[in-house]
């Protein structure tokens, strides 16, 4: 799976990722900037890095190390695009040490991370659509269908009850039953 790096920075203390589009060619032309970068108490980092693409490498992006080393930042960018395999980076920078999580992650998890953080993100709800769902007596929810999409444009395409398989990155099944009226059960499964 196509990957981004930034395990180490430049000589001219610039931290390089690469963005790669659906099929594994490099992304050029992309927008990304930061979706936020925070320190180690959750303060918005301010100025903000600047990113820009590395002139003669496609898809290579790069952005200038902020200066204050002692302190832990935690950034996410957006790669700005809904073509790139994966839409948002997030970096972590301990000290010296600069990492893209993904790739961290990537190292010490052998299956497919991409797959796994869409779903994550979809299991929260973004880009995402209930149906085919059913109720109790009491107007209580005992079925449903959960929809993950990629982006927002495809979810808000698939149509009620449809198939809406372009851009589908998983489908789930829920089950809820009750007791005296207060949930009993709540049954989340990937459908195959």
């Amino acid at each position: 799976m196509p990957m981004t790096s930034a395990g180490s920075p430049t000589s001219d203390n610039s931290a390089i990722f690469f963005l790669y589009d659906q099929s594994g060619v490099p992304l050029s032309g992309a927008s990304p900037g930061w979706l936020y970068l925070r320190d180690h108490e959750g303060n918005d980092y301010n100025p903000k890095p600047q990113i820009s693409a590395v002139s003669g490498a496609p898809g290579a992006y790069k952005f200038t190390r902020p200066n204050e080393l002692e302190r832990h930042l935690v950034g996410m960018i957006d790669a700005g695009t809904n073509n790139a395999v994966v839409r948002y980076r997030p970096f972590i920078q301990r000290g010296e040490q600069l990492r893209d999580v993904i790739t961290l992650l990537d190292d010490l998890v052998p299956n497919d991370l991409d797959a796994i953080l869409r779903r994550m993100v979809g299991l929260m709800h973004e880009n995402s659509v209930l149906d085919q769902t059913t109720h109790d007596s009491s107007n209580n929810l005992t079925s449903g269908r959960l929809r993950l999409y990629n982006s927002k444009a495809n979810a808000d395409a698939a149509s009620q009850g449809g198939a809406g398989t372009a851009g589908l990155v998983a489908s789930y099944s829920i089950t809820a039953t009750y007791l005296g009226g207060n949930l009993s059960t709540y049954k989340v499964t990937k459908d195959p």
